[in-house]
């Protein structure tokens, strides 16, 4: 019968409304916070208000909207032509590429765009080494796990035309390494 008597405080701010400071330091201290708090009040009423009309506000949440929107296409345009691994698109690409390099070219001198043609091969050249003729397919590593010996005679020819492109393409690279060696050596030289 007493607890019903009792008032129960769940909040600590309840709690601290509660509290009277009753020796000289909790008298300090609560003197010390209320100068703070009155201080912080000032300071809250002296900063402009960051209220929007309704009209700034719908323009903010449809410019918003609409960058969004934007990055989202650019998004899904990004995954869509990098998922793109057709033939005639990437000689499209190749042609654009080459006349972004012409129509730069118009600016610089033959010598220099004639290195900027060679480097772009070259490049082409290291991207399809490292991506194909490496028997790393799944339909190649499945013929050699059966082993060599039980292939038949197409699976074999096509397998040794891989590693056949795969060599020349090989030495292409290094062949364009060593020029650019020797290349670089002779301008040392002078």
């Amino acid at each position: 019968r007493q607890a019903a008597n009792l008032q129960v405080v769940t909040t600590t701010a309840g709690l601290a409304d509660k509290v009277k400071p009753e020796s000289e330091m909790e008298k300090e201290i609560a003197e010390m916070l209320g100068e703070e708090m009155g201080k912080a009040a000032e300071e809250d009423q002296l900063l402009p208000s960051n209220t929007l009309t309704k009209e700034e506000l719908k323009e903010r949440q449809a410019k918003l909207a609409k960058m969004r929107s934007v990055l989202f296409y650019q998004d899904q345009k990004a995954k869509r032509l990098k998922a793109i691994k057709s033939k005639r698109h990437h000689k499209y690409l190749k042609k654009v590429e080459q006349r972004r390099i012409e129509k730069e070219g118009i600016d610089m001198d033959p010598e220099a765009m004639r290195k900027e043609v060679e480097h772009a091969e070259y490049l082409r050249a290291r991207e399809r080494l490292t991506l194909k003729h490496k028997n790393t397919s799944k339909w190649a590593k499945h013929a050699l796990q059966r082993g060599f010996h039980r292939l038949d005679d197409s699976t074999k020819t096509a397998l040794s035309e891989q590693n056949r492109i795969s060599e020349a393409l090989r030495r292409k690279v290094n062949y364009q390494d060593e020029s650019e060696d020797y290349s670089s050596s002779e301008e040392e030289s002078d």
